[in-house]
């Protein structure tokens, strides 16, 4: 893998990461997981990702190896290329299969972890 010049600053994903924990709970190891995978935003947001249709830099992505029963861990992200910064805005655990536009624009307009159809753990 190539290491970029510079790598990404990653902003608000630790406080998005907490409230999404809070609120469904999920299993130890798909937590861990989820915080596993952050740090791959630092080094290329775009990869395993898909811009969304209405927007030059809003982000949705599926957290590999989080399928669990049905279910998968997602994030939505923009991506301020002007400063270099990825800015989480919700991870959320929705059913498969995923569907970027309409799920990614419930997630960001409801701001309510949990709802919206959305699985908790437990």
């Amino acid at each position: 893998m190539t290491i970029p010049a510079r790598l990404w600053d990653l902003e608000r994903f630790p406080d998005r990461l907490a409230l999404w924990r809070d609120t469904e709970q999920p299993p130890p190891d798909v937590s861990a997981l989820v915080e596993e995978w952050i740090p791959s935003r630092r080094l290329d947001p775009f990869r395993g990702a898909r811009l969304e249709r209405e927007s030059d830099d809003f982000w949705f992505a599926t957290v590999p190896g989080s399928a669990r029963d049905g279910h998968v861990v997602v994030c939505s992200y923009w991506v301020i290329r002007s400063r270099q910064l990825v800015r989480c805005d919700l991870f959320g655990t929705l059913a498969w299969p995923v569907e970027s536009s309409c799920t990614s624009n419930a997630l960001t307009r409801s701001r309510t972890p949990g709802r919206l159809g959305r699985r908790t753990f437990g």
